[in-house]
């Protein structure tokens, strides 16, 4: 039987425990799986649902398995509500790590050293200061579940030592490259490059993350040219309910307003709204569709890797993740590292300042302005 409950009224955030049986039989002992899910409640009892499925089939580890039935056991469970990329990147660190632990190293038994020896390893292997780094939160993340779940006292990858990642100054695309990429687009067959050249162009204007540019509705859009920011449209592995995306809140966790937008941003979704009909115009209608009726939003993932095509074709060497860096470079030029912060939705200018160090000071209008000056060049943006 699971248990589902959300750690704060409307968070989001709900702690799933199933019972998976009984320690030697004693009923004053249970053996009990915990898993954090983001999301809705109907989403996490799917989650819910497929622990107590694994548990009754004797899928989910217990401490006597090895710890690569525990971390194969894990990564299973834990990536259905991941997002895409999230999900295929775990799942190849952990095969990895499956194959470094072997297959007779039990869970109970991991110690520190353990750990610091299959990093030895990744690192003769030529892994980077950042990767071997990802290795080491997927890893400690799957074993704090086995913590939690009283199947390790502590965290054997809780002291593990790595070298340090140098930190690369981030270089945003430039409004030439925008604009050679959207030219690009357009020149995609079946009517959906205008769909994507319009979602760059908002994404390069605005600072918006790629997931919060697809979760637009057009009950976000104001009349008076701002944008409230409710959503982030992530994909997903809910192969369990079929879904390959879900509605969640921003990375921040947090709705925030921008604006006034500028003119080539107010244009990109004026084509929008001119092409949409029908069911598409209600209010929650998705700015950008990839359905008739408005009702599911283009693909975050696809979105990204249409981008990198188009940019291969165009000979220019940006992702789509460089627009956001572009905007906010932008916006902290004409105004503030404080304004920029606003725009992109980070929590603090610390965040911000990784992504672009500003030295002006001003105000949203600036930003807007900033903004359409800097593409000002690109007829491809306003067509």
């Amino acid at each position: 039987m699971a248990s589902i409950v959300e750690t704060a009224p409307g968070s989001g955030v709900w702690r799933i425990r199933v019972l998976c049986g009984y320690r030697d039989g004693d009923r004053t002992k249970p053996i009990q799986k915990r898993s954090t899910h983001h999301g809705t409640r109907r989403s996490a009892q799917k989650v819910a649902t497929a622990l107590e499925a694994g548990a009754q089939a004797g899928q989910l580890s217990t401490s006597a398995d090895s710890v690569a039935t525990f971390l194969t056991s894990w990564v299973e469970t834990a990536a259905a509500g991941w997002k895409l990329g999230t999900a295929r990147r775990c799942r190849k660190e952990i095969a990895d790590l499956v194959e470094l632990f072997g297959p007779s190293k039990r869970l109970r038994d991991l110690k520190p050293s353990d750990v610091a020896a299959v990093f030895a390893q990744l690192t003769r292997r030529g892994l980077a200061p950042a990767s071997l780094s990802r290795y080491h939160a997927t890893l400690h993340g799957a074993l704090e579940a086995a913590v939690e779940d009283g199947d390790l006292a502590r965290n054997p990858a809780d002291r593990l030592k790595l070298p340090k990642a140098t930190r690369r100054e981030p270089r945003p695309a430039t409004a030439d490259e925008i604009g050679a990429v959207i030219d690009e687009m357009r020149q995609l067959r079946g009517g959906r490059g205008e769909v994507y050249a319009d979602f760059v162009t908002l994404a390069a204007s605005t600072a918006l993350r790629d997931g919060e540019v697809a979760g637009l509705q057009w009950r976000d859009v104001g009349k008076d040219g701002r944008l409230t920011v409710r959503h982030s449209v992530e994909n997903t592995l809910l192969a369990e309910v079929g879904a390959s995306w879900r509605l969640s809140d921003t990375k921040s966790h947090q709705e925030r307003t921008i604006g006034p937008l500028p003119a080539v941003a107010l244009a990109a979704l004026e084509r929008r709204w001119n092409v949409a009909r029908g069911t598409q115009r209600q209010p929650g209608s998705f700015v950008f569709t990839s359905s008739r009726r408005g009702d599911v939003p283009v693909s975050p993932h696809g979105m990204s890797e249409r981008f990198t095509k188009c940019a291969r074709r165009a000979g220019v060497e940006v992702s789509l993740k460089s627009l956001r860096s572009f905007a906010i470079t932008q916006i902290a030029d004409a105004t503030s590292l404080s304004e920029a912060a606003a725009w992109a939705g980070h929590s603090s200018t610390e965040i911000t300042s990784k992504h672009y160090a500003g030295r002006q000071s001003g105000g949203s209008a600036r930003a807007a302005a900033a903004l359409d000056t800097a593409l000002a060049g690109q007829a491809e943006l306003t067509a």
